[in-house]
């Protein structure tokens, strides 16, 4: 084995192959020979006089070095060849495999303290001036990893090694380098003494101050521009040593440099205040504030003034005594005073800038925000009492509420605010309820009382003249028509997160007040006015649990009456008469309905409650009349109520958790199935059981109109919950064959939901539905040509809502399912029905298969089912040839557009390309704009790609374009088409390459110029905007 390691040198001197590099490694590796007889092989090469054989020599035992595990070393071999290797430090030609092996060596457990100290010593004599980056970058991972693991031994080496590693990092302008030297930097200041070293460590740090370096594209290193800025910054704030040095160079920087300089100073100068301490900043401070001043409040760009400011802060903070109360130092005073010395200024920019230092100054120290407010408060009041005209007391009002609505101001901080405030608390209550009364400043005033109510300092009388004030103000905002309506809302609801029992018992009875007894007639429109502003308020109002419960009692004892009403009104009354009572009717559940929205939005855990309390009523509301219990009552599930209480049951329902949804959609089946509505429909009494009560039967016609009360509460469920059923299978056959039966739409449409969103949640239960049950349906119902038409339409919308509800979860018979739909296109029939069935699936908007109703919705299904079925389309497809199939087809695709999503437009829509084109042409308007919208999303994505697809097309495309902007007689276009085909030809002009354009530009701009005088000012708006770009 020693002959064939000797050969091994031999070879690789000759040929430098990594082969025989591995083999040696092997062989010391493996015991068969040793270091030692390495380096005896090497001898000839390691004493040689030649210099490029030394280096050969040097370079084969670096390289089998670096391959050695550590368990090949021990103490002795490490220090042999630690001498060795710093010897050759001083040579030019051997110095790059020398460092090369002392940076594994270092990394040795066998390497010790005695072998640091000598490569130190030899480390630092190096000329780095002389040397490439290459060599300097690898002293400075020695240096790195010398420093980690042997911290305390260059600790004792004290000034010798200082000096030594200033010369070695004086000069360097490599960004690689440079991470390593600041990092090193930063560990000698924090963690060594290098007080006599302050100036020369200045000279090596704050000489790359500030940084400006960006690196170059596809740089390979991957040092960027905010890595050295960071590097330096905590290189900077390591040491107090360097405060005195570097102050003044922070200062000039600050005044002389470009916004970007400036806001890197101002954030290095942020790291270093607290660092350098009380002395320094007292030293430099009003050298800094003049600076700071400028910045704050003549400033140029925003960026720049808000670091100025937070600066102002640390300053405070690191001037003042760590005391709570005291005098102010005196940078503290006068920056106080020149603040509040600007604030009496008319100048609205100035005042502004100065609000920001006062909300700075309460934020830096209770003593100091104390102190603030002492000086604030009165000089606010004075401002106020003492305006001239409007805009100042505006500006007085907006500045307390500016301070105490910053989200930076902490508890502390708003205990101080609390101390200070309550002393002058009557004086500001009364401006700000005064300045209600005047429009001008009712905003400002609205919002310094909704500051002063959250500091919780009003006593329960001070905030009930307050509820009362904005009571006052919102009533009147009924009859003055401003737009403050939502600003005295917001404030009040306010009042209401702290003591809602104000607002319910001052505020709800005078918007109730507002709301008529019975419905208005048509031409009285002050009382409507104030209706619909009633309703609009308590919308917004109306979310606190007390609130809402009252809300709701309200509301619904006053349908009840109108609902009694009705039985009068059928009779006596005109159907103008009737009519007017429903609308009143939806108004008031409608608003119930968007408040229980907003409370599910965000959580409120108070909704489940209302399934015994709220519920129950509003069955027994439509139960008692459909049910015909009561002679002379109308039906009230022929009107739009019946789907304003499914929507307020479907929320309802679908907030309870599993076990309550399970007991009361029990009762639901319970009262729907065996003919028992009394056990959901109960106010004052219950409804009686009833034989005749049977509405999911086909047969049965009572009570059909109220089977959206009941699906409404199934498609709610979550997937969780049980359905109380025996058979899934038997319960969805019913179901569907009671849709496809009906006569009655309402009832069709409610069961097809349930359907879909049944099968949707438990399509696990039941796979023969979906595999042997709906294919007799399609079938029978579907295919059969001998069918009416509308028999057949009404089974395929129930065929593509289980579709729907598959395609969503990512079911495996979704999608052959689907396909079917597309073999419908051949018969002309009914093809253009099968086309807006089939681009309807992915669309689930206004569907039951939401994430409100907890639909299991499966991620990027809208993708898997294009990739299934779009190669069907492209394939199917010829556009030589009109015909109902080729028309069916582009239907489906104009209809399948909106329902694309926008990042994997310019993939999909590239294969439907020509029927889009041809979807430029067609009749039906709707579709040509969903088609034109399609385009107008690739020119405004810009994709990658999409330049390709349209600069295909783009003479076809601008032409169809311009035909679908301009009117003619004979052919009317609506609003929406216009402003997709402007919007494309803005988006086009900005995508494209002027060149490519060009051609077309003369034609565009003289036929925008003719749309500029259209009717519809959105188009008008569009043109201008197209005219702009192109």
């Amino acid at each position: 084995m020693a002959d064939a390691v000797e050969r091994a040198v031999q070879t690789w001197i000759v040929t430098q192959r990594e082969e025989e590099t591995k083999f040696i490694a092997q062989e010391i590796e493996s015991a068969s020979t040793s270091l030692l007889t390495l380096v005896k092989y090497l001898g000839e090469y390691l004493t040689s006089e030649d210099g490029e054989k030394r280096v050969k020599g040097i370079g084969l035992l670096v390289d089998v070095i670096v391959r050695l595990p550590d368990s090949s070393f021990n103490k002795n071999s490490t220090t042999v060849i630690s001498t060795f290797f710093n010897n050759k430090l001083d040579s030019v030609d051997e110095i790059v495999p020398a460092l090369k092996g002392i940076l594994r060596l270092v990394l040795m457990p066998t390497y010790t303290s005695s072998n640091c100290k000598d490569t130190i010593k030899e480390l630092v004599k190096i000329n780095m001036r002389a040397h490439v980056q290459a060599t300097r970058h690898m002293v400075f991972r020695i240096l790195d990893s010398l420093l980690t693991r042997y911290r305390s031994i260059l600790q004792e080496l004290g000034p010798e090694f200082i000096k030594g590693y200033i010369s070695l990092a004086e000069g360097e302008k490599d960004p690689r380098n440079l991470l390593i030297a600041f990092a090193l930097d930063r560990v000698l200041l924090l963690e060594f003494d290098v007080k006599d070293f302050a100036e020369q460590f200045y000279d090596i740090t704050f000489c790359y101050f500030p940084i400006t370096f960006k690196a170059p594209v596809n740089d390979p290193y991957g040092v960027t521009g905010p890595d050295l800025v960071s590097a330096l910054k905590q290189c900077l704030c390591a040491s107090p040593i360097l405060g005195p040095l570097g102050m003044p160079l922070f200062v000039e920087k600050l005044n002389a440099g470009t916004p970007p300089t400036k806001i890197d100073t101002l954030d290095t100068i942020a790291a270093c205040l607290p660092v350098y301490g009380k002395a320094v900043c007292e030293t430099f401070d009003e050298q800094l504030w003049t600076s700071l001043k400028v910045e704050i409040f003549q400033p140029v760009d925003s960026g720049v003034q808000a670091q100025a400011v937070n600066v102002t802060k640390i300053l405070v903070q690191t001037c003042s005594t760590s005391e709570e109360t005291g005098e102010l130092e005196e940078i503290t005073s006068r920056i106080l005073r020149t603040t509040i010395e600007i604030l009496k200024e008319t100048d609205k920019g100035r005042s502004q800038s100065a609000l920001k230092v006062l909300v700075a100054l309460i934020g830096s120290s209770m003593n100091v925000a104390e102190r603030t407010w002492e000086a604030l408060i009165p000089q606010l009041i004075a401002s106020y009492d003492n305006a001239q005209d409007t805009s100042t007391r505006v500006g007085a009002l907006e500045a307390f509420s500016t301070i105490l609505q910053n989200p930076h101001v902490s508890d502390v901080e708003k205990k101080s605010s609390v101390n200070s405030i309550i002393g002058h608390k009557d004086a500001i209550l009364s401006r700000c309820t005064s300045s209600l009364q005047v429009a001008a400043t009712m905003e400002s005033s609205l919002h310094a009382l909704s500051s002063l109510i959250r500091l919780r300092i009003c006593s329960k009388e001070e905030l009930s003249y307050i509820v009362h004030n904005l009571t006052g103000a919102l009533i009147s905002a009924t009859t003055a028509g401003d737009d403050m309506t939502l600003e005295i809302l917001k404030a009040l609801s306010v009042v209401a997160e702290y003591s809602p029992d104000l607002v319910q018992e001052t505020t709800l009875p005078a918007l109730f007040a507002l709301l008529p007894e019975k419905a208005q007639e048509e031409n009285d429109e002050k009382a409507r006015a104030e209706c619909v502003h009633a309703l609009m308020c308590l919308e917004n109002l109306c979310l606190p649990s007390d609130l809402f419960s009252r809300l709701c009692i309200h509301f619904l004892t006053k349908v009840e009456i109108l609902v009694e009403s009705l039985v009068k009104v059928s009779s006596d009354g005109t159907p103008s008469q009737m009519d007017q009572s429903i609308a009143y009717s939806h108004a008031l559940l409608r608003t119930i309905s968007v408040v229980l929205d907003k409370k599910r939005e965000k959580d409120h855990v108070d909704i489940p409650k209302y399934i015994e309390r709220f519920v129950p009523r509003l069955y027994f509301l439509f139960f008692n009349n459909a049910l015909g219990f009561q002679e002379g009552r109308p039906d009230l599930g022929e009107t739009i109520l019946v789907t304003d209480i499914a929507e307020i049951i479907s929320t309802v329902v679908g907030c309870l958790d599993r076990e309550r949804q399970e007991s009361w959609i029990n009762t639901a089946f319970e009262a729907y199935f065996r003919g028992k509505p009394g056990l959901i429909a109960f106010s004052h009494t219950s409804v009686p059981d009833t034989n005749v009560f049977s509405p999911i039967e086909t047969s049965q016609t009572i009570g059909e109109n109220l089977m959206p009360l009941f699906t409404s509460a199934v498609v709610a469920l979550r997937s969780e919950t049980s359905i109380p059923h025996h058979s899934l299978r038997k319960l969805l056959n019913q179901l569907a064959l009671a849709a496809f039966t009906c006569e009655n739409p309402r009832k069709k449409n409610a069961l097809t939901g349930a359907v879909a969103s049944i099968l949707n949640k438990h399509a696990e239960e039941c796979p023969e539905f979906i595999e042997a049950d709906m294919e007799k349906f399609w079938s029978d119902n579907v295919k059969d040509s001998t069918l009416p038409v509308m028999k057949r339409n009404e089974a395929l919308m129930i065929w593509s809502a289980v579709c729907q509800a598959l395609v969503a979860r990512n079911h495996p018979k979704a999608f052959p399912m689907v396909k079917k739909i597309l073999g419908l296109f051949d018969d002309a029939t009914i093809s253009q029905h099968a086309a807006r069935c089939f681009g309807q699936i992915p669309n689930l908007e206004g569907s039951t298969i939401s994430k409100k109703n907890h639909a299991i919705i499966r991620l990027l299904y809208v993708q898997k089912l294009l990739n299934t079925i779009g190669p069907e389309i492209k394939a199917n497809y010829t556009p030589a040839i009109a015909s109902a199939k080729s028309d069916a087809y582009l239907t489906a695709v104009s209809t399948l557009t909106p329902s694309i999503p926008k990042g994997t437009y310019t993939q999909t829509i590239d294969a439907f390309i020509p029927l889009l084109l041809r979807g430029l042409e067609l009749q039906d308007l709707a579709l040509r704009a969903n088609v034109i919208d399609s385009f107008v999303t690739i020119v405004t994505k810009n994709e990658k790609g999409a330049n390709e697809v349209i600069a295909t097309h783009l003479g076809t495309l601008i032409g169809a374009m311009l035909k679908n902007i301009r009117t003619e007689e004979g052919m009317p276009l609506t609003v929406r088409l216009k402003v997709c085909a402007l919007r494309f030809l803005t988006g086009v002009a900005g995508m494209m390459n002027q060149e490519d354009i060009q051609p077309f530009k003369s034609r565009v701009l003289r036929e925008l110029q003719v749309v500029l005088d259209d009717r519809s000012k959105a188009v008008r708006h569009e043109a201008v905007a197209a005219r702009t770009q192109w």
